[in-house]
């Protein structure tokens, strides 16, 4: 795991890895952002990332299983969910905003390519607008 990272699940289907996600502390280049953005401090905060799903089980379930867990994970610590997303990938944005990830902000880190657009901010309030101490649990993919 890396430095910030504080939990990760694979998912398994047939015995082979098809897909990842990491959860961990908000740090770094995006640290100021996602504080402003969120208004909470950072030790209130838990960034989802390396979302992964694997071509051949994309559309399956798999992916949305992770991102549960992951949810559900920074909640049971009483922590919002964020993450960050690249504009020009239309499609996992698509599926953040149905499932209820609000954009809270725009950054650009260090090592983002300077004709890149920034960095889209997400945060997924609980359904009161708050934080929300229940969930599925741990993902089971």
């Amino acid at each position: 795991m890396r430095a910030h990272e504080e939990a990760a699940w694979v998912a398994l289907v047939d015995g082979r890895v098809t897909g990842h996600v990491s959860v961990g502390r908000v740090e770094g280049d995006l640290a100021d952002a996602f504080v402003r953005g969120a208004g909470r401090p950072a030790d209130r905060l838990a960034i989802v990332s390396v979302l992964f799903v694997a071509p051949s089980s994309q559309g399956t379930g798999v992916g949305g299983r992770l991102l549960d867990g992951a949810v559900a994970w920074a909640r049971q610590r009483g922590r919002l969910p964020v993450l960050d997303a690249v504009p020009s990938h239309g499609a996992a944005l698509a599926v953040y905003r149905h499932r209820g990830w609000r954009e809270i902000g725009a950054a650009r880190p260090t090592w983002l390519p300077a004709d890149e657009e920034p960095l889209l901010l997400l945060a997924l309030d609980g359904a009161d607008g708050e934080r929300d101490v229940s969930g599925p649990g741990p993902p089971r993919a």
